[in-house]
């Protein structure tokens, strides 16, 4: 029981890290979007 705690744990810590890498990707993909709409 014990040890399924923690590979929930591990689990949850990966996803989170995954969705906060995602998020940052998103977010410099909007910077870029913006930085290229205001050059033309």
């Amino acid at each position: 029981m014990k040890k399924m705690g923690m590979e929930k744990k591990v689990f949850y810590k990966k996803t989170a890290f995954l969705i906060i890498k995602n998020r940052q990707k998103l977010f410099l993909l909007y910077l870029l979007d913006l930085s290229f709409w205001h050059d033309s």
